[in-house]
């Protein structure tokens, strides 16, 4: 197993699209209260796969531009906005099995785009 080096994590591209991604997230719950859309039952559910899609995209999108470590840096978008969101769920509703769970969902994703990022590297090079 290789290590890591720290020293080559683009560390403003991953808190910047972190912060992107927080932005999407508070803008359509947002937009959800506004349109009465947080009352549907299922609307939890679609908001945290939805935001785990973004997520895969985003942690894509930084590791494949940072060319080094793209694993990692998709990873790290991941952890950060499923903690983000897990203090932001404590602090407002409190914490339930489908909060963790989301968590889950939201740094697995972030690995996978690191990983899909890491493939198509691998492949063009």
């Amino acid at each position: 197993m290789r290590s890591i080096d720290w020293r080559q994590i683009n560390w403003p591209a991953v808190a910047l699209n972190t912060l992107y991604v927080i932005a999407l997230t508070l803008g359509a719950a947002f937009l959800a209260q506004i349109f009465g859309l947080a009352q549907w039952s299922e609307f939890d559910a679609a908001l945290t796969v939805t935001i785990a899609l973004i997520v895969v995209w985003v942690a894509y999108r930084v590791a494949t531009r940072a060319g080094q470590e793209p694993l990692i840096h998709g990873l790290l978008i991941g952890i950060l906005v499923a903690v983000t969101n897990l203090l932001l769920n404590y602090l407002t509703t409190g914490l339930s099995v489908a909060v963790v769970a989301g968590f889950l969902l939201q740094a697995l994703a972030g690995l996978m785009g690191g990983r899909m990022a890491q493939r198509v590297m691998e492949g063009s090079a």
